[in-house]
């Protein structure tokens, strides 16, 4: 489980918390993989912290942007978004894989080893549009106009994405 300020793992076989590892400093988002988490600190550090000791055994400095959050990504990657922008990581070394620039804030995000599907909101009178990017280069391979602003939530069903809108509308894209 991973909060604000930590991470703390469960044993399963006994079902209780054995380790509560702080991340030591304000961070802009913590990912899982098994056998750690990456974590982002404030200063554009991206940490590997190991499940089993507690400890940093990998670090890389990141180019972000002020209010950038780190999440997941495609197999073996990471993601941060920050604004109008999305770049992809290697999980291994933190080098930017490829980087974005989108026309509108990014408000959500749901990908697989082939897309990404990311939700980008512009101007309070334009709509929110549902942007398709190849997860290998980010190149845009589609996007279409949502029916309102804001997301409720996204999932993938198959090879489609469904999304669900504050209004109740459910926007099925392939």
């Amino acid at each position: 489980m991973i909060g604000a300020t930590g991470s703390l793992r469960i044993d399963p076989r006994r079902n209780v918390a054995d380790r509560f590892v702080r991340f030591g400093e304000s961070t802009r988002g913590a990912v899982t993989d098994g056998d750690g988490v990456w974590v982002l600190a404030l200063d554009g550090r991206l940490r590997r912290i190991a499940a089993p000791s507690g400890r940093a055994v990998d670090e890389a400095r990141v180019l972000t942007t002020a209010g950038s959050h780190l999440f997941g990504g495609p197999r073996g990657t990471l993601t941060v978004i920050g604004g109008d922008q999305i770049a992809l990581l290697d999980r291994p070394s933190g080098r930017t894989l490829w980087r974005k620039t989108l026309d509108g804030e990014i408000r959500y995000l749901i990908g697989d080893d082939q897309v990404l599907w990311v939700v980008v909101s512009r101007a309070p009178a334009e709509p929110d549009r549902l942007v398709r990017l190849d997860a290998d280069s980010g190149r845009r391979r589609g996007q279409v106009a949502l029916p309102e602003p804001g997301v409720t939530g996204m999932a993938k069903v198959g090879r489609d994405v469904w999304v669900a809108t504050p209004g109740g509308n459910i926007v099925v894209a392939r």
